[in-house]
């Protein structure tokens, strides 16, 4: 059920438990997606679609800002030479769009929506990679 990351799991509860500050468990995130505005994002663009898509993003983000927060501390952390061996930590983050592999479906290539592209460098300085590596492709909300 935990998500582990870096050895750590990724339990305990929102107010700081566990390795990542956030329990990404099961029934942690079907609480948070109680408290999310379904009906709000339903009536709002494009019904489920819409619904779907923002409860997908909003998840995304939480996990995001766990797991970027672990490779912050992580760094923190470090002994002192930790950036005379390193020169960057990157992260690239996203989700995969299953696309219809039930029964009775049409089903069509899996794909990764990239969400998340930037580099750490000594000094705690983040760089955003997202453009200059996904530029390119048609990214939603970006």
């Amino acid at each position: 059920k935990g998500v582990t990351s870096g050895g750590g799991s990724a339990t305990g509860s929102a107010t700081g438990g566990g390795n990542l500050g956030l329990n990404l468990e099961e029934e942690y995130i079907m609480n948070l997606l109680k408290k999310m505005p379904l009906k709000e994002y339903q009536a709002s663009k494009g019904g489920d679609n819409y619904a779907l898509a923002k409860v997908t993003q909003n998840i995304y983000a939480l996990i995001a800002e766990a797991i970027e927060r672990q490779v912050q501390n992580a760094i923190a952390n470090q002994s002192d030479d930790f950036w005379d061996r390193t020169t960057e930590v990157t992260m690239i983050g996203g989700v995969v769009i299953n696309r219809g592999h039930g029964s009775k479906t049409e089903g069509g290539d899996d794909f990764f929506q990239p969400l998340m592209a930037k580099t750490l460098v000594k000094g705690g300085q983040e760089v955003d990679l997202f453009k200059e590596v996904f530029g390119d492709l048609s990214t939603p909300g970006r």
